[in-house]
């Protein structure tokens, strides 16, 4: 059986963001069809999950895992951070879930030029190398295979031995969505209505499942929940919680163009209005 050994970009903690979330379901799902699996992470954490092998790891401890596994799942900055990732013996698959190259024109657009285009030839030159050295690649939807199919072409990836090799380049980059756990939320008492100064125990939640980042289009939906609402719409934002390699609480920097937008949208819509506060998890 082959050992995998799937290495977070993140954090892999009971509250974490996508990056994490991504490879955390990605190990537990491959566990699940009875694989020898190692979800590795770059700090401490605070997850017990019996179904696989959780680790931390640092330069020399991701060396030692690798060696003893026969497949590395990657994502992210793991190569560019890893230089030695390159010459592993293991089978490379690269989970290419997140368009950062379209990520980041959105994300520094209010940067100085020569920043922005420095940003992008490096994220751009991180992105082509693991397109070169994979061996299979993973996406979150078929909109973004036709995005990636698009680079693996101009990188010659694909090319005459590959498609004879499987016509549908299946064998080459499939796509395996985001994905949410198989069990349901489970109600732990109420967290915002009533709660949160503005939300009233009988309002129509919309809950945003992550960071409200301009490439998600967030202005569409309050825009449109807005016109339709019979109350008032009230957008909560919760201060964002980033953590360093160690596992220790830093500040994290929300993008200004972000929270500007999201509130010049909520003050567009129809009877909208912003409120602040933390809901329990």
């Amino acid at each position: 059986m082959p050992r995998i050994l799937v290495v977070s970009n993140d954090l892999v903690q009971q509250r974490m963001a996508g990056p994490a979330i991504r490879a955390y379901e990605l190990a537990r799902q491959l566990a699940a069809a009875g694989l020898d699996v190692t979800l590795t992470t770059p700090g401490s954490t605070d997850l017990d999950e019996p179904s696989l092998r959780l680790v931390a790891y640092d330069d020399e401890r991701l060396r030692a895992l690798a060696a003893e596994h026969d497949v590395l799942v990657v994502q992210g900055w793991v190569i560019d951070h890893h230089h030695w990732l390159r010459d592993t013996a293991a089978a490379l698959v690269v989970d290419l879930y997140d368009p950062i190259p379209l990520e980041g024109l959105v994300h520094f657009e209010r940067k100085d030029p020569v920043f922005q285009l420095a940003v992008h030839e490096n994220t751009l030159g991180v992105m082509n190398e693991q397109i070169r050295l994979g061996d299979f690649f993973l996406c979150a939807s078929e909109r973004q295979r036709d995005y990636w199919l698009g680079m693996l072409t101009a990188l010659n990836r694909i090319n005459p031995p590959t498609y004879a090799a499987d016509p549908t380049l299946r064998n080459l980059m499939d796509v395996v969505p985001f994905g949410i756990p198989e069990r349901p939320p489970q109600p732990v008492g109420p967290v915002m209505r009533g709660v949160i100064a503005g939300i009233d125990s009988s309002d129509l939640v919309l809950l945003w499942g992550g960071g409200i980042y301009d490439w998600f289009d967030p202005l569409t939906l309050v825009r449109g929940v807005a016109r339709g609402a019979q109350h008032a719409l009230v957008v909560a934002r919760q201060p964002r919680t980033a953590y360093d390699k160690h596992g220790g609480a830093v500040a994290a920097e929300v993008p200004p163009v972000a929270v500007e937008g999201f509130r010049r949208g909520v003050g567009a819509g129809a009877g909208a209005k912003e409120t602040e506060g933390t809901a329990g998890t």
